[in-house]
């Protein structure tokens, strides 16, 4: 923590302070649950532990008294720091642990190291088989891009285990090494290096493994090995039995051309394909050029479709989703929810699907669960594959406005996830009836305490018609009406292809402990207002969002009586390159801002950044294909500077804090080295921040703690003359 920033506060004031951010942040999250069918409830809780610098994972139980009310179990078990994923069989009757017996290198430099694996099969409570392979392959990929576990129960009684891992490859070797080979690939050559960027470092050609063994006979032999038939110039992702347990069918991503980062980033081309046991044969695809690109397939439990989800051919990142049926075993493929692309004349108006994953258990007969965003929300809605209609599930204790995700279904019940900017979680069970008119029969399983000094913060969301007539959306986080702290501040979100959504942000409920009025921006360009939405904006950046934000920050000073003296902005990524905008262009609106990995330079963030085709999309609305051939051109080089908040550099006036990872992969460190440089030259107040072993979140519990208390004490001293 900045000795300077410490020292401008009594330690009465940081022990407040820092005091404030252990009760927020000691809440725990929500990251799973799971319905098992012997009528338990598994919630996968996880917290932040800041002062230890790691993220804690633990499960709790719950099973019913047999009047249908759920209680929980004993206290919850904390998951072994060793345990790197771990997966429950769809009867619950086994799960899968895949043990850790090797440290991973920090991130940095394009690798990691090699994990050995022991793979447990636990079978309620004692483990049944013992499985190593560290001789077979590296490091386990859980993500959400290339990872998937699926299981398969074989008529002989023997079970099938599907994941994924990356090919076991040896330290690079230098010709001063006595066992380099000169007729083996170096590792240190720059295209062997070469992964899948922010978020996925390290992850390079991900590889299917199948792990068969019995259960109860220890004579069966035990085979772990790789699915062979996958063509040498694929990345494996997201594979899954198929229903008749003798293949796999898997998202494949060609690693022949340049490989582009994956993280938020949905659009990549990819090709479905099927590989046969019987057959050994190289995989066949299954979709083409029509389709462009499909993600996280999941078989109907009868084995008769295969859904998936598709954004066609577009530029821009992040997308409206179509949701496509391959039906089985014909491979006939059809859409049955396309893109949305007008903008909803209402709030309960369908605006697509946007979302970057498919649950595994996802069907239930026809229907289809899926969690998206619905404008400023998150929502849970059911597609009928036989009708193609969509239905938004909203249980009638929701709060208006409040988020809602999938967990888990079983029958007609399903766990669900509730989340408001106040209140962190609620697990509802719920009992769905025929008629979709019908009140659901709805408990709570578990829920968050609000800390007591939050419990008169309020927030709503609000529709803002813009002066030449669109629509935005600003959610309000309002601090207890007793403070007397009546500053504003303005945050727009990343992406720019992204949206706040009414989740819990446990930072912005921080700042709004802290008497601090917030007002996120969901501007033109924002996902879950359909597709037309999105497209408004490529081409415009550095423009329209910023028109978009000045008069969300005008709107919002006047609504709340906020003095002149007390409006900032603060933001991360695209926020962060809105905000140098927002202080570029309006230099005497506001008072103070924080960045955390800003975009500052476009034309120069196109040569060092893991997504290089954003800058062209963004910049100029061109097309993703060109940003080899034209980020040398001079015309185009200028053209992404002026689209740039380094255009406006000249014209900063107000206090500028900029919070940095060291190995942010997306928006490189010198992005904002190149801005603090430049206004350190024009004499403005600038402090930087660089956090190592840190990447584009800056989401490592000690770094985010520091950094969360740093903006405090940064609008504090600027803005509020504390």
């Amino acid at each position: 923590m900045s000795e300077e920033l410490d020292k401008s506060v009594s330690d009465q004031v940081l022990k407040e302070l820092k005091s404030g951010y252990e009760e927020i942040y000691s809440c725990p999250s929500v990251s799973g649950g799971v319905l098992s069918q012997d009528g338990s409830i598994t919630l996968n809780m996880s917290l932040r532990d800041f002062r230890n610098n790691a993220s804690r994972s633990y499960q709790q139980i719950f099973y019913t008294n047999g009047q249908s009310k759920y209680q929980p179990v004993g206290f919850p078990v904390q998951t072994a720091p060793s345990v790197h994923a771990t997966s429950a069989s769809p009867k619950g009757d086994f799960t899968a642990v895949f043990n850790k017996t090797g440290k991973d290198d920090e991130p940095g430099f394009g690798h990691t190291k090699a994990v050995d694996y022991q793979i447990e099969i636990w079978n309620q409570s004692r483990i049944v088989k013992q499985i190593i392979v560290k001789d077979l392959h590296g490091k386990v990929t859980n993500d959400q891009h290339f990872g998937r576990t699926s299981w398969f129960h074989y008529q002989d009684g023997s079970i099938g285990l599907l994941y994924v891992a990356e090919i076991k490859t040896s330290p690079p070797k230098t010709l001063f090494d006595k066992d380099y080979d000169r007729n083996k690939p170096s590792h240190f050559d720059l295209d062997n290096q070469e992964d899948w960027g922010e978020g996925l470092v390290g992850q390079k050609k991900p590889r299917a493994f199948l792990c068969r063994f019995h259960p109860s006979d220890d004579s069966y032999e035990i085979k772990t090995e790789q699915v062979n038939g996958v063509p040498d110039n694929v990345a494996l992702s997201s594979p899954v039995f198929t229903p008749d347990g003798d293949g796999i069918v898997f998202v494949g991503y060609d690693v022949s051309q340049r490989r582009l980062g994956l993280m938020y980033c949905v659009q990549r081309q990819s090709t479905l394909y099927h590989v046969s046991f019987k057959e050994n044969d190289q995989a066949q695809a299954l979709t083409g050029s029509e389709q462009w690109n499909a993600r996280r397939p999941v078989f109907d439990p009868r084995g008769h479709q295969l859904v998936f989800l598709s954004t066609g051919q577009v530029p821009y990142h992040m997308s409206c989703n179509k949701l496509m049926i391959l039906e089985w075993p014909s491979r006939n493929i059809k859409t049955c929810i396309d893109v949305v692309h007008d903008y909803p004349s209402q709030d309960d108006s369908f605006p697509g699907i946007y979302t970057t994953d498919l649950h595994h258990n996802c069907w239930n007969n026809d229907d289809v669960y899926i969690s998206t965003i619905w404008r400023s929300t998150m929502a849970v809605i059911k597609v009928n594959t036989k009708t193609n209609s969509v239905t938004k599930l909203n249980p009638y204790t929701l709060q208006k406005d409040a988020s809602l995700q999938f967990l888990d279904q079983r029958g007609n019940e399903l766990l669900l996830l509730e989340q408001s900017p106040v209140v962190p979680y609620k697990v509802i069970l719920a009992t769905l009836h025929d008629d979709d008119e019908q009140d659901h029969s709805l408990q709570v399983i578990s829920q968050s305490q609000i800390p007591s000094s939050c419990k008169d913060i309020t927030w709503h969301v609000e529709s803002q018609n813009t002066k030449d007539g669109s629509l935005i959306e600003c959610i309000y986080i309002i601090p207890s009406p007793h403070h007397s702290n009546h500053a504003l501040i303005v945050s727009p979100h990343g992406g720019p292809h992204s949206t706040y959504t009414t989740t819990f942000i446990s930072s912005l409920l921080y700042y709004a402990r802290q008497g601090f009025t917030l007002c996120l921006v969901n501007y033109r360009g924002s996902i879950g207002f359909g597709q037309s939405y999105i497209q408004s904006l490529p081409g415009k950046c550095g423009t329209l969002d910023v028109s978009d934000v000045h008069e969300a920050t005008l709107r919002s000073k006047s609504k709340f009586l906020i003095d002149d003296d007390l409006v900032c902005v603060i933001g991360g990524s695209h926020g962060g390159f809105l905000s140098a905008h927002m202080v570029g262009q309006y230099p005497d609106l506001y008072k103070a801002t924080v960045m955390r990995n800003p975009v500052t330079n476009i034309a120069t963030l196109s040569a060092v950044t893991d997504i290089p085709d954003w800058s062209f999309v963004e910049a100029m609305g061109g097309d993703m294909k060109h940003y080899e051939q034209d980020n040398h051109d001079f015309e185009i080089v200028k053209r992404l500077f002026e689209s740039s908040p380094m255009k406006f550099v000249d014209f900063v006036k107000c206090p500028v804090l900029l919070l940095l990872g060291r190995e942010d992969r997306r928006v490189p460190v010198s992005q904002g080295r190149e801005y603090y440089y430049a206004l350190r030259k024009r004499g403005v107040d600038v402090k930087s921040f660089c956090y190592a072993f840190n990447d584009h979140p800056i989401g490592k519990p000690e770094a985010e703690a520091d950094s969360t208390v740093l903006t405090v004490l940064w609008l504090r001293k600027y803005l509020l003359k504390l």
